[in-house]
């Protein structure tokens, strides 16, 4: 994934992050994207269903309209893109404003609850209104911020974390 991915207005937002990061880090926008994601960990927080089994990025997308209300897809499968039809690598976030209601529409024989956070598929946690900012289309799934998506792959950690790391430093 590339700058060149993302449409103008999440370009626009990346421009802006960057600037306020550099301000904010004294030239090390990294060290400051680490410091937010050990602070803010997606594994860590409440009002979080972890979930398991074969889930497509399709099925989120449909559970995220369904809800009528906001969402927004980070973690690896926002450094991925996967296919409308394709599985959701492990561990992607599904960023939303209710977590129950998105549970209740995700949740089936093949999908169910995880009591294993580092194993989930995916991680269905509450958002504040503020986390939207910056969201994103492609291919008929709604993103979180690319700065939202690499503070989320860091916190997560292992080859997700490092692939944030590698896509930010080029930032």
């Amino acid at each position: 994934i590339t700058l060149s991915d993302f449409s103008g207005s999440a370009v626009h937002d990346l421009n802006g992050w960057r600037e306020r990061l550099v301000r904010w880090s004294a030239g090390d926008p990294v060290s400051l994207v680490q410091a937010a994601a050990a602070q803010s960990g997606v594994l860590r927080r409440n009002e979080v269903l972890h979930l398991r089994g074969d889930i497509a990025m399709g099925r989120i997308a449909a559970a995220g309209v369904s809800s009528e209300r906001a969402w927004a897809i980070s973690g690896r499968a926002g450094l991925a893109f996967p296919k409308f039809n394709h599985e959701v690598p492990a561990i992607t976030v599904l960023w939303c404003e209710d977590v129950r209601r998105m549970g209740q529409l995700l949740t089936d024989k093949r999908i169910e609850k995880s009591t294993a956070p580092h194993r989930s598929r995916l991680v269905v946690a509450k958002a504040e209104p503020e986390l939207f900012a910056g969201i994103f289309e492609h291919d008929q799934v709604t993103y979180a911020s690319p700065v939202q998506i690499a503070i989320d792959c860091i916190s997560v950690g292992g080859s997700t974390g490092e692939l944030a790391l590698e896509e930010i430093s080029r930032w």
